[in-house]
């Protein structure tokens, strides 16, 4: 069984520069179709966090996305915990872009336990499946190692600066558009080629 979907969800308004509008159109949206309830959250609500929680990401994780409905959900899946409250929440994983890969990478490898009837276990591989196709985990791995060697870079400038003289020092090349420098590279490989993507529940 599937959450599958034939409507086509809407591009965030300010897509992500490695989402092409024409790309996250084309992107199938959950749909509770076929997904068990639990005992305590319908399969509508399960399709509704799956969604949510992809267009946050897709959004690249702006506060005003993590709602707190969204935020209480999240806390109880992927083997997360609550960190304290919303606002402790953000600042552990979406301020930096070392708290971002952090966050995905704790999507991507959590193992998914427990029973759909009972937990949102269903809705975790789901969503893991579709952050792993999307890529997204080696876009903000090179955003991060990108920002990392910019800084090094700009320290080393001023150390040969300080030590070496003005004339010794490295050019340090300004990496402000992220757009120009990740488009070309992820864009083909990092979005399915499958219009209507369908993502498993059920091994």
């Amino acid at each position: 069984m599937t959450f599958t979907n034939t409507d086509k969800q809407e591009p965030p308004k300010r897509a992500p520069y490695f989402l092409e509008s024409a790309l996250w159109q084309q992107f199938t949206i959950f749909s509770p179709n076929h997904s068990p309830p639990t005992k305590w959250s319908t399969a509508e609500q399960k399709a509704k966090f799956a969604n949510q929680l992809m267009a946050f990401i897709a959004a690249d994780f702006p506060e005003n996305k993590f709602t707190k409905a969204l935020y209480n959900r999240l806390s109880q899946c992927f083997g997360m915990i609550a960190h304290y409250n919303r606002e402790g929440f953000i600042d552990t994983f979406f301020t930096s872009l070392p708290g971002k890969v952090r966050f995905l990478k704790c999507l991507t490898e959590w193992p998914c336990y427990g029973s759909s009837e009972y937990t949102f276990s269903d809705v975790e591989c789901a969503t893991s499946a579709a952050i792993r196709s999307m890529g997204y985990v080696e876009i903000y791995d090179a955003r991060l190692r990108r920002e990392s060697e910019t800084r090094e870079r700009a320290i080393l400038a001023l150390l040969q600066a300080k030590y070496d003289g003005p004339e010794a020092s490295t050019t340090v090349e300004p990496v402000s558009n992220h757009e120009l420098v990740f488009a070309a590279h992820f864009a083909p490989a990092s979005v399915p080629t499958p219009v209507d993507a369908q993502f498993a529940l059920f091994g």
